[in-house]
């Protein structure tokens, strides 16, 4: 995703951005969800700079929501 965003393949961006989107919303990940919308719309509205922050956060919090999905799991079991 965010290789996309830096060499400007907005389909794919906005391709990845989506399914990342969708995916945390079934798992609940609503801060990542949120994330991945910021990252449409400014793909949406050419904002390279706006885009390439939101891949950029969207870097800095996959270690706490994997760490925060891995703890779920073990709690379920």
């Amino acid at each position: 995703m965010t290789d996309s965003v830096r060499v400007e393949e907005t389909e794919a961006a906005m391709d990845a951005a989506l399914s990342l989107k969708t995916s945390s919303a079934l798992v609940g990940a609503l801060r990542m969800e949120r994330i991945c919308l910021h990252l449409q719309q400014a793909l949406d509205r050419s904002e390279s700079h706006t885009a390439e922050k939101a891949c950029q956060e969207a870097e800095d919090h996959l270690p706490h929501l994997t760490a925060a999905l891995a703890n779920r799991v073990v709690a379920q079991n």
